[in-house]
């Protein structure tokens, strides 16, 4: 992910792109669809589309982690852990 931050700093975005996705598949084969480091690499993704005024790639992108922290959000109300 640090080699897509460093494409993306310096306006190579198709490079930056595919190592974005790249980790994300890594991410999620190892870890599953609802990792912490899926939705920060897929955050990282979103912001690089905004920057290039690819809005509706962004707002996908954005919506799905926002799900997947509002769903883990949840599910942290209801576990055995989080009751007194």
């Amino acid at each position: 992910m640090n080699v897509a931050l460093i494409c993306e700093n310096q306006a190579k975005y198709n490079e930056a792109e595919s190592y974005y996705k790249r980790a994300i598949a890594i991410y999620t084969k190892t870890f599953g669809h609802d990792d912490v480091n899926v939705a920060k690499t897929k955050n990282n993704l979103a912001s690089s589309y905004f920057k290039q005024q690819k809005y509706l790639e962004a707002e996908q992108l954005y919506k799905d982690v926002l799900t997947c922290v509002h769903e883990k959000d949840f599910q942290s109300l209801f576990s055995p852990t989080s009751r007194r």
